[in-house]
């Protein structure tokens, strides 16, 4: 079965200034899944906010978070400073399904990479951000762990969701 997907890019901008960052960011989510039917998945990667049942809920497939370690070591928002004060010499990308409890869904798909003497928490980050371009694809597209063993129908819509915080 092939499957066609369509993704809906829900990239959310919020400033500090003056404004509780959280509430506007679930504000913003809230809205925008109030003017658009639930998608079928919910993907997010670099969120820096838990996001509420009651909204990743409503994806009528599942909610998976793209998480930048290798549960279930290294939970949190920001698994980077304990995987460098570890010297850890390697970690990884994970996919797990969006439970309550933070990081703590089934996993799907796992990968890992080498951590070099000579990568920072930023050259980590980015081989990170590569390897998960690659899992999300994998993700997609493999029979037998991804979406399509969940799927009933051979289309759906995902909703990447990902934010960014400037000072």
């Amino acid at each position: 079965m092939s499957v066609e997907l369509t993704v809906i890019d829900c990239s959310i901008h919020i400033s500090f200034h003056g404004k509780d960052t959280k509430t506007s960011f679930l504000s913003e989510l809230e809205a925008f899944f109030t003017k658009n039917d639930p998608p079928n998945v919910l993907l997010t990667y670099r969120c820096p906010f838990i996001i509420p049942k009651s909204i990743y809920s409503r994806a009528t497939i599942g909610a998976f978070n793209i998480h930048p370690s290798l549960l279930p070591k290294y939970r949190g928002m920001n698994p980077w400073d304990d995987v460098f004060r570890h010297r850890e010499s390697m970690t990884g990308v994970t996919i797990h399904q969006m439970t309550e409890l933070i990081d703590e869904g089934p996993i799907i798909l796992q990968s890992s990479f080498l951590i070099e003497e000579s990568d920072t928490i930023e050259t980590a980050r980015l081989k990170s951000d590569q390897l998960a371009a690659r899992l999300v694809m994998k993700f997609i597209n493999a029979p037998s762990a991804g979406l399509k063993q969940l799927m009933k129908e051979p289309t759906a819509q995902l909703l990447a969701v990902s934010a960014s915080i400037s000072k």
